[in-house]
């Protein structure tokens, strides 16, 4: 997702994809919202039904948030080569300014997600060893293990209705944990994460 700035809403137009054109950013559907408000309520109330709605309309669609000239317009990338144009691009509109990511960086620190800029492309510099080949066949194990794992014991507890939660943390902490790390022991990873929570 990225925003955009008013002023460019109307003139420029957007990376459709690698293997498209350019188009006008006006000529992109547009997720239809409550007026004055756009789809800020929506977003609020339920994000992930809210960017399903938006991406049954294309690959690339404009989510209004607040007034329209006023409030600011989000665009979601929905496709794989939409994605990837995104975060290859050098595009000085696909930034990362305004409330909304001025809000996720509150809550989630300013790291490769909500960095931008030359403090994005040192930390992409610093973590991008990690990503090679060789090392993502080797995560592929250990994802597919504690995915298992934790297959296991969601069915252990059925028929019983249970949170989601809980276990989606533990394996991605154990996935990181051994993956980086080198441990399994979820007490110190879960020590780790809250550590991680309150610096952030």
């Amino acid at each position: 997702m990225s925003g955009y700035k008013d002023q460019d809403i109307d003139s420029g137009d957007v990376p459709q994809g690698i293997s498209s054109g350019p188009v006008e950013l006006s000529d992109l559907p547009s997720l239809r919202g409550l007026p004055l408000v756009g789809s800020a309520v929506a977003m609020r109330r339920n994000i992930s039904a809210t960017l399903e709605r938006a991406a049954r309309l294309g690959d690339v669609v404009r989510i209004h948030i607040g007034p329209r000239r006023l409030g600011t317009t989000l665009v979601g990338f929905f496709s794989p080569s939409g994605v990837q144009e995104v975060l290859t691009c050098r595009d000085g509109r696909l930034g990362k300014s305004g409330p909304v990511w001025t809000e996720a960086a509150r809550w989630l620190g300013r790291g490769l997600l909500t960095s931008d800029g030359p403090r994005w492309a040192r930390q992409r510099r610093t973590v991008s060893p990690m990503f090679a080949h060789a090392q993502l066949t080797r995560w592929q194990a250990v994802l597919e293990e504690e995915a298992a794992r934790m297959a296991a014991d969601v069915a252990a507890a059925a028929p019983a209705t249970i949170d989601l939660s809980p276990p989606a943390v533990r394996l991605a902490l154990r996935a990181v944990g051994r993956s980086v790390f080198g441990t399994g022991d979820l007490a110190a990873l879960e020590a780790l994460h809250h550590g991680i929570g309150l610096a952030s």
